[in-house]
């Protein structure tokens, strides 16, 4: 691949997770405005740290990109590995929205 076609993937992927994390986003929190609700309310319920929850859900995405790697690019499953490589980036994003919460928490 080239620099080029690189560079162009890369803005294809932005795209469609931008696409991704705002639809995904809605549908989990609803209309609230915290975009980590989903994972704080499931922390609370069961009594775990919401970082713990996020990465239950981030497992699910890297193994099965592990899987992909580790078994010559096959799928196991319906969803195309191009979406679980965007999903799990969406994941990591929001990890970052939570370091960023507790960084300016530590500031107050």
């Amino acid at each position: 691949m080239t620099r080029l076609e690189f560079e162009e993937l890369i803005q294809e992927y932005l795209r469609e997770e931008m696409v991704l994390l705002t639809n995904n986003g809605k549908e989990y929190t609803r209309e609230d405005p915290d975009v980590l609700k989903n994972f704080k309310r499931i922390g609370r319920d069961l009594k775990l740290p919401m970082e713990a929850v996020w990465a239950v859900y981030f497992q699910k995405h890297a193994d099965a990109i592990m899987n992909y790697c580790s078994n010559g690019g096959k799928v196991h499953s319906d969803e195309p590995i191009r979406k679980r490589i965007q999903d799990a980036r969406n994941y990591l994003m929001l990890l970052a929205a939570r370091v960023e919460e507790l960084e300016r928490e530590a500031n107050l």
